[in-house]
């Protein structure tokens, strides 16, 4: 359920609860492998001695309705506080902000800390979390601010899912931005008490480039289901595409956006088509303004290679499995990842797969290669030659699903269960 009104919780862990997890989310919009990951390990972790629940910043997304099968989901956009305490909150709000994070025109999260904290203090006071999993950098910063506002007593324990070097640096275009967005993790990761790394890739750029202590930071690889995997990717699909086996079907799996360069792939796919017809299927959700248009662009830039009909950007899919199971090849292009859990998908339906090897996770996931295809980023002729490789090479499905099979979501909930239980004893 989506509750409003945390004083419906009561304080202390009652009815054998020894440790109780708070777990700070942007929204459910299930168009990346966060949600998906953390809405796996919440299956995995959730019951006594330990107790989980959600806190959203934006209660909405199409993964919502599974994220309240399993677990509470506190909406801190609702608020039942008089408009002199609000603005109250808010004022210390930005007070404590600007002296942990300084004040800049690039004042990252600032908006969003300032018009949650209230209703996020109400949750920490009434839910009593012994440690709070913040997911990203805005998650952060709002738990950081919150702890310092409130006095409440908790561990802080920050999961990194993405590179974030990488993501500064496709994201912001002026070095002023990527300064103070820089400065602003390097001040978070000290603050925290925790730091998960879902790949060491991303261990190694949190400690060396953002400082952050070694002891500090622990590698806890993501994981899947991969039983329930396999179940989906069983289910029929009724597309000529994926049932017409004259022409081979190509899929990638992310949502659009700068970060998976889908432009890259399309350059590929009209190199590849010179040599031999080929389809390819994109899944994925265009949620934000600006992703529509980017969708806009492809959907042109297709057109402009000649591959128009060749190329179908099909929107969120629920079940991706069931069409990657019968695809010919997965391709994932992205310029940065942190993970890359949509590997994990393919490779537990038996799919082939080109990668980018970018910072960083797909080169761990792919065993360097072993399971996988990997590439440069943004070379499209290497990407058209090795997909037109892979089409051609035999297919070793058992090996690819035993690849999966190495990053179990119950070995994932075990090493976070430590992590949380060594901080709340700490």
């Amino acid at each position: 359920m989506i509750g409003s009104d945390a004083g419906i919780y009561s304080h202390g862990h009652e009815g054998g609860i020894t440790l109780r997890v708070l777990i700070l989310i942007d929204s459910f919009n299930g168009s990346g492998g966060i949600q998906k990951s953390l809405l796996s390990l919440t299956k995995a972790m959730q019951g006594q001695p330990h107790e989980i629940a959600f806190a959203t910043i934006r209660a909405k997304g199409k993964l919502l309705h599974t994220a309240e099968d399993l677990s509470r989901i506190f909406d801190l956009r609702s608020s039942d506080r008089s408009l002199l305490s609000d603005l109250f909150l808010k004022l210390l709000a930005s007070f404590v902000y600007i002296s942990n994070f300084g004040i800049s025109r690039h004042m990252m999260g600032f908006k969003v800390i300032c018009n949650r904290l209230t209703n996020y203090v109400d949750v920490l006071r009434s839910y009593d979390p012994d440690v709070v999993l913040s997911t990203n950098l805005t998650c952060t910063m709002l738990a950081l601010t919150a702890r310092k506002s409130s006095g409440h007593d908790h561990k802080i324990l920050c999961a990194e899912h993405v590179n974030m070097r990488g993501l500064i640096s496709s994201k912001y275009k002026s070095k002023a931005k990527i300064k103070w967005a820089t400065k602003c993790l390097k001040g978070a990761f000290e603050e925290v008490d925790g730091i998960v790394a879902v790949s060491q890739g991303v261990a190694d750029d949190v400690i060396g480039y953002f400082g952050a202590d070694p002891e500090k930071v622990t590698v806890i690889y993501n994981a899947a289901d991969i039983e329930e995997l396999k179940t989906s990717a069983d289910a029929p699909v009724e597309d000529e595409w994926f049932t017409d086996q004259a022409t081979p079907v190509v899929v990638s799996v992310g949502r659009i956006s700068e970060q998976k360069d889908f432009f890259t792939l399309l350059e590929a796919m009209a190199l590849a088509n010179k040599v031999r017809p080929c389809n390819l299927a994109v899944i994925g959700g265009a949620e934000k303004d600006k992703h529509r248009k980017l969708l806009e662009q492809l959907n042109r830039r297709a057109g402009e290679l000649g591959i128009g009909d060749r190329v179908r950007f099909m929107g969120f899919r629920r079940n991706p499995s069931k069409y990657i199971a019968k695809a010919n090849l997965f391709v994932l292009p992205s310029l940065y990842e942190g993970f890359g859990l949509v590997l994990l998908e393919a490779l537990a339906c038996g799919c082939p797969i080109v990668a980018s090897d970018c910072p960083s996770g797909p080169s761990e996931v792919l065993e360097h290669g072993r399971f996988g295809d990997l590439i440069s980023p943004k070379d499209p002729e290497s990407m058209a030659k090795a997909i037109l490789e892979r089409l051609e090479a035999p297919v070793d499905k058992a090996s690819l699903i035993r690849r999966a099979e190495a990053f179990p979501v119950a070995e994932c909930a075990k090493q976070y269960r430590q992590v949380l239980e060594q901080l709340h004893a700490a």
